[in-house]
Order: C-alpha cells, then structure tokens, then sequence
C-alpha cells in the first residue's frame, strides 16, 4: 500500500486560513489588534481582493514560538501535572 499527499483542493477538518475576525476571535481580542499586528509584521497574512486572512501555519508557528522561549518580561510558563 502507498501513502497518498492529500490533496490541496480537498477541504480537510482543520482551515488552512482563517479571517481576522476569526483570529481575534480565538485570541480573545478585537480585530483591530490583529489588523495592527498584520501591519506591525507580527502576524502573518495574504490579501485576497482586498481581505485580509491569515494562514493556520503562521498561528501554529506562533503558538511554537510561545512554548519554546519566553517573551519579553514574562517568565515561561510551565504545565503543571503532565
């Protein structure tokens, strides 16, 4: 048996983009804190005929980022009971 790449134009359970409101959405925040992230270069994103999204890679590369190395002026943080 060989394993198959999936297809890019099948939809798969999880989006491969999301929108700004969704983003703020998942974060907790407004929209406008992520548009000026996306400005500012934090964030990720691609226009689409004049709409903004951002890809679930740049999430997921963020999120890495968070657990691996501390933020500025804030110590990591460390799960507790795993």
């Amino acid at each position: 048996m060989t394993s198959r790449t999936p297809d890019p134009a099948v939809p798969t359970s999880e989006p491969r983009f999301y929108s700004v409101a969704q983003v703020a959405q998942l974060f907790g925040t407004s929209r406008m804190t992520i548009y000026r992230a996306i400005q500012d270069g934090e964030l990720s994103a691609v226009r689409i005929r004049g709409r903004l999204f951002v890809p679930a890679r740049a999430l997921d590369a963020m999120v890495d980022a968070a657990c691996t190395k501390p933020s500025a002026g804030f110590p990591q943080i460390a799960e507790v009971g795993r």
